[in-house]
């Protein structure tokens, strides 16, 4: 009874566990979202620098409080539309203090002269008002400080002290000797537009322009790539895994065979599992099985043959069966590590090699497989449903997609291992998007990326523009480590038919496999990937963790 409730309790507790894992996921998603990070850091950041601010001047009072309007709007402004011409710092402080000293000069020249007597308290004079904002207009066109809350500033200058007048009624200067309540709120002005324009300017610098590094998963990650050798064209898609593993610096790739219990019955049956006849002597044997023991001299490999307890027992004993799949996985560690020498050799990458038993058309072992070898991408061959009319992903390959790590599935076309130029259609911005942007300039290196989206209305063509370029901002500001060309294209066109046009002007093309999507939203909209079946060119479909 306490075993049984052991187990509820840590059945209860690991279902916590991914619960909090797929809530912190989506959340990193949902932020990976331009919009949404901007609204949410407008969200924070504003209400805390005007908290401040207001803290400050109730802590020195020559800070006055008509100063907040503006400076609250303004804030907004800039972290609401960061990329804007609009979000500068150098306009932000010097439009608003422009504002507040055209207004102070409106205040002392109507005041000198245009007054016959004197306004009362939170009272504005019309022409103060008019000459305030004509200041204002002309002085921040002139000197390319056009900002819109300037002309608050301006006109609340005007409040800040009511004007004063001689015995005679003859109106005076407001602030004799430069000096008094309009000359503070300029300086008040200045200092909270400086902390403002600071703290804004250390968001955006450290934080905004960051983001593809502090935020998406894939820049950060998927360094650690397994890929399974199955395929007409296995060297292919291993070569692109480990490109993918040489952008960063940690990478590694992980080459995994899946050996089956009839390969090693047929050993067992005198056959060597490339269905040749065993004519290998005993002390061959037993030099196989001390290599696997002591591993490759440049690869460290990890293999492990099919389980000694499944299958019937055999002449030999036990013993005869641990000897075939001893043999089983050494000899295809063999011929699997010809593909990591070339993978080293080309790219520098670490690369390791992974014999594992079970069902080779079972994805629950790849995808046990990559977490036991703590790898965060899989790079498989693409594989097609066998007698259906209409081409798609095999069962395996779809149950990879949805398995809960980032997949990224490869259809090789003419067996290339170089890539310099690829395209990317995008539907929205997303972290699949991110994922298959940072997958893109990995692979082309110093080559050329293309992004485009298709629009299914032509008066959404802006509204596209603006997206690509949110999209692009982030990988094509960091010069430190992309070092490809961008192109951003809107076309009105369905995506699987722009993509068949111009496949042959690119190496690559990379599509989402829109796990996202329900089965309804699949059924009525069958997803691009699946749509699109013959094109002169390879084929990356990519899948992030859903889990």
């Amino acid at each position: 009874m306490l075993e049984g409730l052991r187990s509820r309790v840590r059945a209860i507790g690991s279902r916590l566990r991914r619960i909090e894992r797929r809530e912190r996921r989506e959340l990193r998603a949902w932020l990976e979202n331009t919009r949404n990070l901007i609204r949410l850091s407008a969200l924070l950041f504003v209400p805390a620098l005007l908290g401040f601010v207001t803290a400050l001047s109730n802590a020195v009072p020559a800070l006055p409080f008509l100063l907040f309007p503006p400076l609250a709007s303004g804030a907004y402004t800039l972290f609401s539309e960061p990329e804007s011409e609009y979000a500068s710092p150098r306009r932000f402080v010097g439009g608003l203090t422009l504002g507040a000293v055209c207004g102070w000069i409106a205040l002392e020249v109507v005041g000198r002269y245009g007054y016959g007597s004197s306004p009362g308290t939170f009272e504005a004079h019309a022409g103060a008002a008019a000459f305030a904002i004509f200041l204002t207009g002309s002085f921040t066109w002139l000197l390319d400080l056009e900002e819109a809350q300037s002309f608050s500033t301006a006109l609340l200058v005007l409040l800040t002290e009511p004007l004063g007048t001689n015995a005679d009624g003859t109106v005076i200067g407001v602030f004799p000797g430069r000096t008094g309540a309009a000359i503070a709120y300029v300086f008040s002005v200045f200092v909270a537009t400086s902390l403002v324009a600071a703290a804004f300017v250390g968001w955006r610098r450290w934080f905004f322009e960051r983001r593809a590094h502090l935020l998406y998963a894939s820049t950060t990650a998927d360094d650690a790539v397994l890929v399974p050798i199955r395929g007409d064209r296995p060297g292919a898609t291993a070569m692109l895994g480990a490109r993918l593993a040489a952008a960063h610096e940690a990478g590694k790739v992980v080459l995994l065979e899946v050996v089956d219990r009839e390969s090693v019955d047929d050993v067992l049956d005198g056959q060597s599992p490339n269905g040749l006849d065993d004519t290998g002597s005993e002390e061959e044997t037993d030099d196989r099985e001390e290599q696997a023991a002591g591993g490759h001299p440049t690869h460290s490999s990890a293999r492990s043959g099919p389980d000694a307890d499944q299958g019937d027992p055999t002449p030999d004993g036990g013993d005869g069966r641990t000897r075939a799949e001893t043999r089983v996985g050494t000899e295809t560690a063999e011929r699997i590590e010809e593909y990591a020498r070339e993978i080293e050799a080309e790219t520098n990458v670490p690369c390791q090699v992974a014999v594992v038993a079970g069902n080779e058309d079972d994805p629950t072992t790849v995808l046990a497989a990559a977490r036991k070898t703590e790898c965060d991408l899989i790079v498989a061959p693409y594989e097609s449903r066998e007698g259906h009319d209409r081409e798609g992903p095999s069962g395996f390959v779809r149950d990879l997609l949805h398995g809960g790590l980032d997949v990224l599935v490869h259809r090789s076309k003419k067996g290339r291992d170089d890539w310099q130029r690829a395209l990317v259609p995008v539907r929205r911005e997303s972290d699949i998007a991110h994922a298959m942007v940072d997958f893109a300039t990995r692979l082309v290196g110093d080559g050329t990326v293309s992004v485009c989206h298709c629009l299914t209305r032509d008066r959404d063509r802006r509204r596209a523009e603006r997206m690509l370029t949110r999209l692009l901002e982030p990988f094509d500001g960091n010069a430190d480590s992309v070092d490809c060309d961008f192109e951003s294209r809107v076309v009105g066109d369905t995506p699987e038919a722009f993509v068949a046009d111009r496949a042959t002007q690119y190496d690559i093309v990379l599509v989402g496999a829109s796990t996202d999507r329900s089965t309804v939203s699949r059924i009525v909209s069958t997803p691009t990937a699946e749509r699109i079946t013959e094109l002169d060119s390879d084929l990356a479909i990519v899948a992030t963790a859903r889990e």
